[in-house]
């Protein structure tokens, strides 16, 4: 009786969620290296979905469908490295002019604080690049070139066998369904939860990338001819950069007009410029994500915006910038889960993640 009791004090299972929340998060950490590229692995799949249905329409064979998904994430794979070895090789290339221009600024800035004995003479970038520990240096890159080689070949590796198994997954759950119950009508009841909880997820997570990929595009672009018109360095690692940090809510477009404005004011030595140039990528950030996606997106995601930012927050500490990535889609799994739930509880934190009134 007393058993009873404790278990069903509201108190005692709130500390109990609470341990088990934290017990989780600690997994989550610890299990990191694996669980990531488990994860993209899974998202990647609901991805290729679409194109998957269409082959098999065709009756193209699985192992061909696979075959053509690893050609394209090889191909965007060796885009990334081959972008990411032009962008670094133009800005060693172009350290000598905007070391120049930085000590310019700083000289007038100290002359305009009467700081007129300070001596610069000795800020020298390409000097203080040189005194660094170039061994160091060389393994540091050469230890997160192995940990990035790695993390995609186990996605990859994840990838592949979950192509294989997960329409044996899915049918197991389902015959675990089916054993499970004794009434029909909550057979088939059973069922269809599950049928269409795995649709809506695939559905919405398709629906969010998609519409991501065609606005965030589209942000690239304009901003990119605003960086060409304004005459602004490395226009095409900006561009790149945008629309990367659009798939970050809240904290990426911050971080995507912060660094050209910064390399425009370098440039360019004048705070005016930059300051409207500024003005003009906030502009753009604004019309994008504040106006363009609301209404394409509407409220399919239904989520509030208060837990899509302690999401970014909480999986950007769990898993970093990939689990910033991430966050979005994972919470609008987590909410599809909890609205297809019967239990008072999983139905209220359901409510609590909504961006409005379930029953409007």
């Amino acid at each position: 009786m007393n058993k009873n009791i404790q278990t069903n004090d509201p108190v005692v299972r709130f500390f109990i969620s609470v341990i088990g929340i934290v017990f989780l998060a600690i997994i989550l950490i610890e299990l990191k290296s694996i669980l990531i590229p488990y994860v993209l692995a899974v998202f990647l799949l609901f991805l290729f979905d679409p194109l998957h249905r269409k082959l098999k329409e065709k009756r193209v064979p699985l192992i061909f469908a696979l075959f053509l998904d690893l050609v394209i994430i090889g191909l965007i794979i060796y885009g990334i490295s081959v972008f990411v070895t032009g962008a670094i090789n133009q800005f060693i290339a172009s350290l000598p002019f905007y070391e120049n221009r930085l000590t310019a600024m700083l000289q007038e800035f100290t002359e305009f604080l009467g700081l007129k004995t300070l001596d610069l003479s000795k800020l020298n970038i390409l000097a203080l690049l040189n005194e660094l520990n170039v061994g160091n240096f060389a393994q540091n890159v050469l230890s997160s070139t192995v940990n990035v080689a790695t993390s995609v070949f186990l996605v990859i590796l994840f990838y592949v066998f979950s192509v294989f198994g997960h329409e044996n997954i899915q049918r197991a759950f389902r015959k675990r369904i089916e054993f499970s119950q004794d009434n029909s009508n909550r057979i088939s009841g059973s069922l269809q939860s599950w049928d269409v909880t795995y649709s809506q997820i695939s559905e919405k997570i398709q629906h969010y990338f998609s519409v991501k990929f065609f606005l965030g595009l589209i942000l690239a672009l304009t901003t990119g001819l605003a960086l060409w018109i304004f005459d602004v360095h490395f226009t095409i690692v900006w561009i790149v950069v945008t629309f990367l940090f659009y798939f970050i809510p809240t904290i990426g477009p911050f971080i995507a007009v912060l660094f050209p404005t910064l390399i425009a004011l370098v440039q360019y030595q004048s705070f005016g410029y930059a300051l409207f140039l500024l003005i003009i990528l906030v502009a753009l950030q604004t019309v994008v994500g504040n106006i363009l996606e609301p209404k394409v997106l509407g409220d399919r995601l239904n989520i509030n915006p208060l837990v899509i930012l302690l999401s970014l927050f909480i999986w950007g500490y769990i898993w970093g910038i990939i689990g910033m990535l991430l966050a979005v889609p994972i919470m609008s799994t987590v909410k599809i889960i909890l609205s297809l739930s019967e239990s008072p509880n999983l139905k209220f934190l359901d409510e609590l993640m909504s961006s409005h009134p379930l029953d409007e």
